[in-house]
């Protein structure tokens, strides 16, 4: 094969990457009708793996929870460095869910995939760089264990405006 065939090829599968995530229409080199019932069933398995990976979610809305997350995904594609149904879950319930649609359970599971999205491990490297070009309110989460006979405890400080800090210490057992 030829580096002119490589490349050709490589074009084409790329543009069927593109339309099977819903980025592009379907390439003219492809069965159109095939590739939108591939694309269709994607988009079904992204709000399967949604509904597992958030499960109060799953339960507060039910059979609803489908066919919005599939309008949703309509204008929405997976985005570029998204790849897990966890991040795509947190975007969706962001972007369309309200409060009122949830009960308790499930309003404490999406604050803690909020808290999750920005966590800070102790010992790390530091702030991941996503999380410092983010704007706005920035919470971290930091996971610690004392000196003192192995207590661990977790760090949450938001930080509103460089003048507004909050920090909060929670032990755990």
């Amino acid at each position: 094969m030829s580096d002119e065939q490589r490349d050709q090829v490589s074009g084409e599968q790329e543009a069927l990457v593109r339309a099977l995530v819903g980025a592009a229409p379907p390439p003219p080199t492809f069965d159109a009708d095939r590739v939108t019932t591939a694309a269709a069933s994607l988009v079904g398995k992204r709000a399967r793996e949604v509904a597992d990976s958030w499960p109060q979610l799953a339960r507060c809305l039910g059979p609803r929870l489908t066919e919005r997350f599939l309008d949703w995904a309509d204008s929405h594609p997976v985005p570029t460095g998204i790849s897990n149904p966890w991040a795509d879950g947190l975007a969706f319930q962001l972007a369309e869910v309200s409060s009122s649609e949830l009960d308790t359970d499930a309003i404490m599971e999406r604050q803690r995939g909020r808290a999750q999205a920005v966590v800070r491990r102790s010992g790390g490297p530091g702030t991941p760089a996503k999380v410092r070009r983010r704007r706005g309110p920035l919470l971290l989460v930091k996971r610690s264990r004392s000196r003192r006979a192995g207590r661990r405890r977790t760090i949450i400080t938001l930080t509103v405006t460089p003048d507004h800090v909050r920090t909060w210490c929670i032990p755990r057992r």
